[in-house]
């Protein structure tokens, strides 16, 4: 009964060691490699100077004015047990929008906002089964891109390396 009873306790203390040694091997390699760096010399150049002046023009950055907060006219936010929800918000700029999702995971949503001309946006858009939809009011610019640009191609010349007195 004893030699048994020696044996697993025997067992129990190597497992205890044997799980001790691969910790710390885990830990060993979770350690971070340290960073070495080498100073590489930089190569000396020709330090050309002149005594031309160039004119400069200092400018200075537009005032930084602070924005007033916009106040929420109307505000909602409902969820439901079965996972749907229903969230929105209208601003007093005339900034909105509104989110609903049902119990199946459909989300249609709208929102807009007031441009600078005084112009309503608005964006709708949807995720349903067959991926996302979206549309909006604002008008597609084609002639952004060009149909084919010609790039005049060069040599560059490049500067022979130096060789190393000796």
């Amino acid at each position: 009964i004893f030699s048994t009873h020696s044996s697993s306790v025997n067992q129990f203390r190597m497992g205890k060691r044997l799980l001790l040694f691969v910790c710390l091997v885990a830990c060993a390699y979770a350690q971070v490699a340290e960073e070495v760096t080498e100073e590489v010399p930089l190569e000396t150049t020709e330090t050309i100077t002149t005594t031309e002046t160039i004119p400069t023009t200092i400018s200075t950055a537009a005032p930084i004015t602070a924005s007033t907060p916009v106040s929420i006219l109307r505000q909602i936010n409902t969820v439901n047990d079965d996972g749907s929800y229903t969230y929105g918000f209208e601003s007093a700029d005339g900034a909105f929008k509104i989110e609903t999702r049902d119990s199946k995971g459909n989300v249609n949503g709208k929102y807009g906002y007031v441009d600078e001309n005084g112009d309503l946006k608005i964006v709708e858009y949807g995720v349903k089964k067959n991926g996302n939809n979206s549309s909006s009011g604002f008008e597609a610019k084609s002639n952004l891109i060009p149909q084919q640009v010609k790039v005049k191609s060069f040599k560059v010349p490049v500067a022979p390396k130096s060789q190393p007195a000796v």
